[in-house]
């Protein structure tokens, strides 16, 4: 590696943009794994323990609790980027 390369990588991992585009990549991928998760356990709760009322109020929480992390990180990421 030479010296400019090395000043380059530096920038990058310097500037407060891509340190906002990653972690917001970041967060949408905790949020796929969080929603696969959880669909994974209302189907457990759904098909192997037989409680569709539970299985339904499962799901109806996660969503509100989605949406509220959804909206709380959207206004946190344009504060991060001004910062």
């Amino acid at each position: 590696m030479n010296i400019e390369t090395q000043n380059s990588e530096v920038a990058v991992t310097k500037n407060g943009r891509n340190f906002v585009i990653a972690w917001s990549i970041g967060l949408i991928m905790v949020t796929v794994l969080l929603t696969v998760i959880q669909s994974t356990i209302s189907l457990y709760i759904y098909d192997i323990r037989g409680e569709q009322a539970l299985s339904s109020l499962f799901d109806k929480v996660s969503l509100v609790i989605f949406m509220v992390t959804y909206i709380i990180a959207n206004l946190v990421i344009p504060w991060a980027a001004s910062v």
